[in-house]
């Protein structure tokens, strides 16, 4: 784009895909982000926020270690000030944990069903969003798969580039 012309015209379409919040804004929401996985869902809940709709969200957040966590600290102040909004943050090196930050206040280790039975008393309920690194992903598919989840109730976004 930088190379063409000023005013040369160009065809552009999208977006595409279902990555986006339901429509039924009574849906309960839980958002599993490995990485820059997150992005799609700092979007996701800030708009929800914004707008006020009564979505219940929660998020569980998975990094190497608590400076690798984009966004954790906008994501902590959401979850102070809107009461549907809940999030459970891990780090899942734990060597870089204890040489980098002694003050981690959440979890250490991988989301797996322990972690999502723990955070989601409701399982069946909600719809999941998974994004992450690929493995990451499908993983965590199979994971909610095991543990009861229709894969009718799983949309899930691929990060690649790590």
């Amino acid at each position: 784009l930088m190379a063409m012309p000023l005013g040369a015209e160009v065809e552009i379409e999208g977006p595409f895909g279902g990555f986006v919040l339901p429509q039924d804004p009574s849906q309960h929401l839980v958002l599993l982000a490995g990485g820059i996985g997150i992005t799609p869902f700092r979007s996701m809940v800030k708009y929800a926020i914004e707008e006020k709709l009564p979505y219940t969200i929660t998020l569980l957040y998975s990094n190497p270690f608590p400076a690798s966590s984009a966004f954790l600290d906008d994501f902590s102040t959401w979850e102070q000030g809107y009461s549907n909004f809940k999030m459970m943050p891990t780090v899942t090196n734990i060597r870089a944990w204890q040489d980098h930050d002694s003050t981690w206040q959440g979890k250490v280790g991988r989301i797996d069903a322990a972690f999502v039975r723990e955070a989601v008393p409701d399982m069946q309920r909600p719809v999941y969003y998974i994004a992450g690194p690929p493995l990451m992903v499908r993983d965590l598919g199979e994971v909610l798969v095991g543990i009861g989840v229709s894969r009718d109730n799983i949309k899930a976004e691929e990060f690649s580039g790590y």
